[in-house]
């Protein structure tokens, strides 16, 4: 493999963990927040961790992940004297607040992200494919070349050097008259 390819593969291979990196920067503390507040280890989407990790990805891809079962939940608060246990409904939604965000950063910013890494590195890679295609072939050329016999590589350079060769003549641009 050609230099150059693998420089492509390296580039290619650097955006993607970019963009695991950032994606598991967001994703470990969304899994650790919805697994704070919503951890039901009778429940079928956040029984445990696992469970709780797989539930949060389906949320990316806008699969069933217990919406309503998360909304209708009663948040158990325990008073300061530590004796008494109250059920508190809160007013604001903290299931609308917590899905709304890991569906924009996930879904929206975070693919977005990727697919412009991506096109970025995929158009680094494109511009460099006639400097690539040009290399492979003089590449080819200096084979073939270096695997002719004695006697026809030098019947070979003696063509280029006669018929081949660029016309030599002298060129000084001081000489020229100015218009």
């Amino acid at each position: 493999m050609s230099k150059l390819r693998e420089k492509a593969v390296v580039s290619t291979q650097s955006t993607g963990m970019k963009i695991c990196f950032v994606f598991v920067v967001f994703f470990v503390p969304t899994v650790a927040v919805f697994y704070h507040f919503y951890n039901d280890p009778e429940g079928q989407y956040f029984a445990g961790v696992r469970e709780t990790i797989f539930t949060v990805f389906r949320m990316l891809l806008v699969d069933d992940y217990g919406y309503d079962d998360m909304r209708d939940l009663n948040f158990t608060i325990t008073v300061p004297d530590k004796s008494t246990k109250v059920v508190v409904k809160p007013e604001v939604s903290w299931t609308d607040f917590l899905v709304s965000y890991w569906l924009l950063m996930g879904a929206i910013i975070i693919l977005n992200l990727f697919i412009a890494l991506m096109s970025d590195t995929f158009q680094r890679v494109f511009d460099n494919a006639a400097e690539v295609a040009l290399l492979e072939r003089a590449t080819i050329i200096c084979n073939i070349e270096n695997n002719l016999p004695g006697n026809k590589k030098r019947a070979f350079l003696r063509y280029l050097k006669e018929k081949c060769a660029p016309l030599e003549a002298y060129y000084d641009d001081d000489d020229e008259d100015e218009d």
